[in-house]
């Protein structure tokens, strides 16, 4: 599971996941963390990051995680990842892709 987005490193914007296709059914209890990862051109590897600030994650008590995300730097894309319980206590892991560009 992917999903892609894009805001400016001054905005503050909600990123949504849907996990759907991972819950077979079930539905989410809790969000559990929200972790990001930036891209270094040198390395072309994800590496760590605390450029991106993360609000309280939530989710809708069905398939939906929300997290509202703030800074960034311009010309920089993160790998924003979530895990989450569902009503099963399985846990799930779902990925996104955040690119931050100054227009």
């Amino acid at each position: 599971m992917s999903s892609s987005k894009t805001k400016q490193p001054n905005e503050e914007k909600i990123y949504t996941m849907d996990f759907t296709k991972l819950l077979d059914g079930a539905t989410i209890a809790t969000v559990d963390s929200v972790d990001q990862l930036k891209w270094d051109k040198t390395t072309k590897d994800y590496v760590a990051s605390t450029d991106l600030t993360f609000g309280a994650p939530t989710d809708d008590g069905a398939n939906l995680a929300q997290v509202r995300i703030e800074g960034g730097v311009d010309k920089t894309i993160y790998k924003i990842t979530m895990l989450v319980t569902d009503s099963l206590t399985q846990v799930h892991e779902g990925d996104g892709i955040l690119s931050v560009v100054d227009q």
